[in-house]
């Protein structure tokens, strides 16, 4: 579990919080940082090198100094080759058709997923793309 790290991206520290609770009831609690915009996460993704890389980012899409946007197009620049190892997901309470369609579209989002995360959307994202991390069992 050590290397197993999930970053959020999110400007709204009530959203951080929930996000937290929710991977906590996964027993992964302990494995989130957060970086409150685009910019600020890439200075952690920088410093972490590509071998200290998390293994799910959650991006929101309306933050302050770089959006979720602008992160996603300097992500894919500098870290795009790692897309095998870490799951991007938009995390947004926008219903624009546009957003949900663009994130579909984009190469590194895997998913779109709905504010607030919710614990069963979170467990269907690792299930579906991180089958080796092992979950606590529902119940």
């Amino acid at each position: 579990m050590a290397d197993f790290h999930i970053l959020v991206i999110d400007d709204s520290p009530a959203d951080v919080f929930l996000h937290r609770l929710v991977f906590s009831q996964l027993d992964l609690g302990e494995a989130v940082i957060d970086a409150e915009h685009g910019a600020a996460a890439l200075e952690l993704l920088r410093a972490a090198g590509p071998d200290g890389l998390p293994r799910i980012i959650l991006v929101d899409l309306n933050m302050p100094v770089m959006d979720g946007w602008e992160f996603l197009e300097q992500y894919e620049k500098e870290f795009g080759h790692r897309r095998d190892w870490v799951v991007v997901a938009v995390v947004s309470t926008s219903n624009n058709p546009r957003d949900v369609q663009r994130s579909e579209r984009h190469a590194l989002v895997r998913r779109y997923l709905e504010k607030p995360l919710s614990v069963d959307a979170a467990r269907q994202l690792i299930e579906d793309y991180l089958p080796d991390i092992q979950l606590v069992p529902v119940g």
